[in-house]
């Protein structure tokens, strides 16, 4: 529906959804929809000749409104002198050939079927993760990114599996003597040697980490955008015939699902695993 008068707007395209009956007077065009289906459409003069549904709704609203306020009563007499002089002036051969819309009950009764049977149902799939699907992830992460951030991994793991054993060589040399120095490898080391020994490999383990988790979650993080991308991209570039087939709040929902795995859920899981 477009307002005649409309200021700024009055040479744009404007359209208008509502259930007020009264500004309908202001429309070039009315549309009037039940059940997402075209009923009647014209200009608001021709709707009211064609003596339709459009023209008892706007009776009753002009009905209601007469018995709420008295004030209403010439507003009613005259929609009903407009719609005998524009039955006079218009045949009913003129407004089928301006209008032809189908009868509503026949439109109905063609279409629901045809919209049930073309909802396609949703498939999970399930089983173990494809091959196919790591590589794709692997290639969005980086091949360069994941085998640093393996190699960090094992660098962390080596330092943390040596400073124990070199905490457990202390404590064994504490034991033999407190006074003397133990013998590692033919090298007499001292408990100060041990410390220090022990406070850099401690420190490497914590870079090690450090530089690890920087390095994983950076390049998880570009993997889902890119991911992302990829996904909104093959949604926008999707036939009709798939948008026809499947309901918009199921493609946002798994759309957000997935976002949702890629940026908090898959990060976590891999390394914890």
């Amino acid at each position: 529906m477009c307002y005649r008068r409309a200021g700024y707007w009055q040479k744009k395209t404007r359209i208008l959804a509502t259930h007020n009956l009264s500004v309908l007077g202001e429309c070039d065009m009315v549309i009037l929809m039940d059940e997402n289906r075209v009923l009647e459409y014209g200009e608001y003069d021709d709707l009211l000749a064609q003596q339709g549904k459009f023209c008892q709704l706007m009776s009753a609203h002009f009905a209601m409104q007469e018995d709420g306020k008295h004030g209403r009563g010439k507003t009613f007499m005259h929609l009903t002198r407009s719609l005998t002089n524009f039955s006079r002036m218009i045949s009913q051969r003129d407004l089928d050939a301006r209008h032809p819309v189908p009868p509503a009950k026949d439109q109905s009764r063609a279409e629901v079927p045809q919209t049930q049977k073309s909802i396609t149902n949703e498939k999970a799939e399930t089983g173990s993760v494809r091959l196919t699907t790591i590589r794709a992830y692997i290639r969005a992460v980086g091949v360069g990114s994941t085998i640093f951030s393996i190699l960090l991994m094992l660098a962390m793991d080596g330092f943390s599996a040596r400073a124990d054993y070199w905490l457990a060589k202390w404590g064994a040399s504490a034991n033999a003597s407190s006074n003397e120095s133990d013998a590692v490898h033919g090298i007499d080391l001292s408990v100060s040697s041990y410390l220090y020994a022990y406070s850099l490999l401690a420190a490497a383990k914590a870079i090690s980490m450090l530089l690890y988790l920087v390095v994983f979650f950076s390049a998880a993080l570009a993997g889902a955008r890119i991911l992302h991308d990829d996904m909104l991209r093959s949604v926008t570039s999707a036939s009709m015939s798939f948008f026809d087939t499947t309901p918009i709040g199921r493609v946002i929902n798994t759309f957000s699902k997935d976002v949702d795995a890629l940026d908090d859920t898959l990060p976590i899981f891999i390394n914890e695993y």
